[in-house]
């Protein structure tokens, strides 16, 4: 991969940064961890002691949120309409979105053990899936909704991200207003009802908040949208007195205090993105960003098609046998998620840059 230097941040010539998707390839590989080694215990053929530390990565979805947050604020910025977001958004999430679910569907129904007659789901799965909306939404026509993957549940929260952020960067007679400032209003608007909702004022009122605002994740995306900001007004308090509110809400929802810690390591590792890039000079591996361009694909193949294969391996083996197991399953899994991001995740991008071009709706080139 070509590269070049930008102020210190080492970027591609695609334009992507470097150092984000190493920090995508961390991310995923410690939620291939956590749920290879941890997650699903009671469908492994192994138990091993001492390994409880493994439950902690699952942070690397927090650490995906917070990227997200960076990333689709600078794709705001440089969107010239709703409709223009949402074509580039569109075409990032559900063409890999619609293929991995297939792909996961075909091997969940092929595989016969424990964990894949608990897990797997009927044709309705792709409702919820396809949607990236919450299951319960169709259990009312489909009692038996589920998502092809339980791991889909962070889209979710990500799709609820992309249309509150869209919906505040192009409400009519706001439009001129600095985004940022109209996405922190909005957030401390949710979180004070959410509050009202803590104290038991209106509990069935903080309940919709969170349905409808994913404020259990929000803070980290909007975290990430300071961040990016931070990129071009480095020094800026009103920007760092909002980092330590969002922080604040980190430690609030965190269920222990380690986890407190992990998600300020990742507030820390940004602030050095920013200030001290050449200290996450190890990100820019060559191995570490293949994994994390392909993140996305990656992520959506990894749980129940590496679980299950794991599921297949014979009991009573050596430590070795299984630890070799799965990383040979993980290597098969990125390689899968590698091939649907090269024919699939770059193409839909591709054709989504040229349905722009054709509206006449393309970013500019700078």
């Amino acid at each position: 991969m070509d590269k070049k230097v930008d102020n210190g941040v080492v970027k591609s010539t695609s334009n992507r940064i470097s150092e984000l998707d190493g920090l995508r390839g961390l991310a995923v590989m410690g939620v291939m961890l956590y749920h290879y080694c941890a997650r699903f215990s009671d469908f492994y053929p192994f138990t091993w002691d001492g390994l409880g530390f493994l439950e902690y990565g699952k942070l690397g979805v927090q650490l995906f949120f917070l990227i997200s947050g960076f990333v689709i604020f600078h794709s705001l910025t440089r969107s010239r309409s709703f409709i223009d977001f949402v074509v580039k958004r569109g075409a990032r999430l559900l063409p890999p979105m619609m293929v991995c679910s297939i792909i996961t569907f075909c091997v969940m129904w092929s595989i016969d053990t424990p964990f894949t007659d608990a897990r797997r789901v009927g044709l309705q799965g792709f409702l919820p899936s396809w949607t990236l909306t919450d299951p319960r939404i169709w259990r009312p026509l489909f009692p038996q909704a589920a998502y092809v993957d339980g791991a889909y549940w962070t889209l979710f929260y990500e799709a609820r991200f992309y249309i509150v952020s869209a919906a505040i960067a192009f409400i009519p007679f706001f439009v001129k207003t600095d985004l940022l400032k109209k996405l922190s209003i909005f957030c401390v608007i949710v979180y004070t009802l959410r509050l009202i909702g803590w104290l038991a004022i209106a509990p069935k009122a903080a309940l919709a908040v969170d349905f409808l605002f994913a404020t259990q994740f929000l803070y980290l995306f909007w975290a990430g949208a300071m961040f990016q900001r931070s990129m071009t007004q480095k020094g800026n308090l009103w920007l760092y007195a909002g980092l330590a509110a969002s922080f604040g809400l980190a430690v609030l929802f965190s269920e222990d205090l380690i986890y407190a810690f992990f998600i300020g390591l990742m507030y820390l590792a940004f602030f050095v993105f920013i200030y001290a890039p050449k200290w996450l000079s190890f990100l820019n591996n060559n191995a570490l960003v293949f994994v994390g361009v392909s993140s996305y694909s990656i992520y959506l193949l990894h749980q129940n098609i590496g679980v299950a294969l794991i599921s297949v391996l014979p009991e009573d083996q050596a430590a070795l046998v299984y630890v070799g197991s799965i990383i040979c399953i993980s290597a098969l899994i990125i390689c899968l998620g590698r091939i649907v991001f090269v024919l699939v995740e770059r193409q839909a991008h591709r054709i989504s840059k040229t349905i722009l071009a054709r509206r006449n709706l393309a970013e500019p080139t700078s």
